[in-house]
């Protein structure tokens, strides 16, 4: 016997949006990531062995932030204003502090997900369900999976 629980991570960046899945043997921790804590499902919970599989489906907003101030630094420095206590003029990302102390109020734990994330997600679940019925039933065929 054993669990497969499958559920949603909070992206640190948005190239991981829907484009990282993360496995695991260590169970999950539903809402961990976004401070909303579940019953966790583990081994240790469950009495069985539990395989997690995640996939990120939202970015925290203060990340988009932070990421858009990093690259506006590095791919238009001359739009930085040292002087004016604006953006560094280096090509390094500004410090999460800074960036913290300005947005930080705004947009607290405001979490962001795409608007098409329906759609999204039906895509992400085939490949999962595919790569699970691949795993689990490898002698079976493939029109014998739905």
């Amino acid at each position: 016997l054993l669990v497969v629980a499958i559920d949603a991570l909070a992206a640190r960046n948005l190239d991981r949006l829907l484009g990282s899945v993360q496995l695991a043997d260590t169970g999950i921790h539903p809402g961990a990531g976004v401070g909303n804590n579940r019953q966790s499902l583990t081994a240790e919970s469950l009495g069985v062995p539990v395989v997690a599989i995640g996939v990120c489906t939202v970015v925290q907003a203060m990340s988009i932030a932070q990421e858009a101030v990093h690259l506006l630094s590095r791919n238009h420095p001359e739009s930085a204003e040292p002087d004016a206590g604006a953006w560094p003029s280096s090509p390094e990302p500004p410090a999460k502090s800074r960036v913290d102390q300005v947005l930080g109020s705004r947009l607290g734990e405001l979490m962001v997900t795409p608007k098409e994330i329906d759609v999204l997600i039906d895509d992400v679940a085939e490949v999962v369900a595919e790569a699970l019925n691949q795993a689990l039933q490898p002698k079976l065929d493939r029109s014998e999976w739905f």
